[in-house]
């Protein structure tokens, strides 16, 4: 692969993530729930903030990101 600056970058495995489809909709009570209590989303740019003050705002446990 060459870059737009001219560089080549080598590689063994070239793997594409174009995106993501959100489906809220397909569980129940969620798109309720996004944004409120400690339900957080860094898909979407309305809700990043909520999630970066409920990482703040934690004392400790276990955080699920999927």
């Amino acid at each position: 692969m060459i870059t737009k600056e001219g560089k080549q970058i080598g590689y063994d495995y070239l793997i594409l993530a174009p995106g993501i489809q959100l489906d809220w909709h397909k569980v129940k009570g969620l798109p309720e729930a996004i944004g409120h209590d400690v339900v957080c989303n860094n898909y979407a740019s309305e809700y990043v903030n909520s999630t970066w003050e409920n990482i703040q705002q934690s004392t400790g446990g276990n955080a699920i990101f999927t």
